[in-house]
């Protein structure tokens, strides 16, 4: 095996890894969302439930929270799932072609092709990680959106001197 070969394996070899990688994220973003959905289904039929009771406090309580979340889903969904760019692992023959090189030169400036697909991918990755990583925080900060809706459900009441809580 020449050191071009080895080169050119471990190439490929790594530019998977990242097209990988990225599958496994789409995948994570996907769980994410379709956990979030169903937390989304559970409170939207609370909130109907709570106004059609009369009980308008906690309606806006739950409904605030839950339009939190359709953000938070949105957000996940245009920032996670939406289709992007990604750079392939193997070129085109169009490119490949050309009687001007060598095999060897042709080789060589694949491998420069197939370096910077790997650093977009692997950037693109990173980018994708931080976004996910960043919709399950605002997931987990939820409840900071509930005792902030309670909180401002008490101070209309309180302005409007209606009946709190």
């Amino acid at each position: 095996m020449s050191r071009l070969d080895f080169i050119e394996r471990e190439a490929r070899a790594n530019m998977e890894f990242h097209l990988k990688n990225l599958d496994a994220l789409k995948k994570e973003a996907q769980d994410t969302l379709k956990i979030l959905f169903l937390i989304l289904s559970a409170g939207s039929g609370y909130t109907v439930k709570l106004f059609a009771e009369g009980d308008f406090s906690w309606g806006f309580v739950f409904g605030f929270v839950t339009v939190y979340l359709i953000c938070v889903a949105i957000y996940l969904t245009l920032r996670c799932l939406a289709a992007g760019d990604v750079m392939p692992p193997s070129n085109e023959p169009k490119n490949l072609s050309s009687r001007d090189y060598t095999l060897d030169q042709l080789r060589e400036e694949d491998l420069k092709r197939l370096q910077r697909g790997i650093d977009f991918n692997q950037a693109r990755n990173e980018t994708l990680g931080q976004r996910l990583n960043n919709s399950r925080i605002l997931i987990c900060c939820s409840p900071i959106a509930l005792v902030f809706a309670w909180f401002l459900n008490h101070a209309i009441n309180l302005y409007f001197g209606l009946q709190t809580f």
